[in-house]
């Protein structure tokens, strides 16, 4: 190889667009942002529904002493429960996370169901609350809609 081609090849691999370039992390800005946005959305659909299921209005961090790492408080136990159940779930029998239309899930299967009810009217029903959860947060309306979750168990 002479001298000429070794320039010339090295000046067009410089010139070279890179992988990694502003609209690449824009692009990738946004799928975060929208990610953390509905991770925000959820946990806000979980604060009205707790907040529904025991009539309070609290903060996720009421009663938390903030100068202890492990202060919880009744509402973060809960979130925790959901999230704990979900993985589980999704370790037994992924099925088990998915949410279903009333007339498609043999519900004598499951120990525990949650149902959601818009306008009282059930519309979902699922083996894990946290996907409701995660669903009526990627409704567009879900601030405004009257909805709630109920839960049903199988009585042994």
């Amino acid at each position: 190889m002479d001298k000429d081609s070794i320039i010339e090849t090295t000046t067009k691999k410089d010139s070279e667009e890179p992988i990694y370039n502003e609209s690449t992390k824009d692009e990738l800005d946004n799928k975060e942002n929208s990610e953390m946005e509905k991770y925000v959305n959820m946990i806000n659909v979980f604060i009205m529904y707790y907040q529904q299921l025991y009539k309070k209005k609290e903060s996720m961090f009421e009663n938390v002493d903030m100068k202890n790492d492990i202060s919880t408080n009744r509402q973060m136990e809960l979130l925790y429960e959901y999230v704990k159940e979900y993985n589980d779930n999704q370790k037994m029998n992924p099925e088990l996370a998915d949410i279903y239309d009333i007339d498609d899930i043999n519900q004598d299967e499951y120990e525990i169901l949650y149902l959601l009810l818009i306008n009282d009217t059930i519309t979902k029903i699922s083996p894990c609350m946290l996907s409701l959860l995660y669903y009526i947060s990627d409704m567009e309306n879900w601030q405004t809609i009257n909805w709630k979750i109920t839960t049903i168990t199988k009585n042994t």
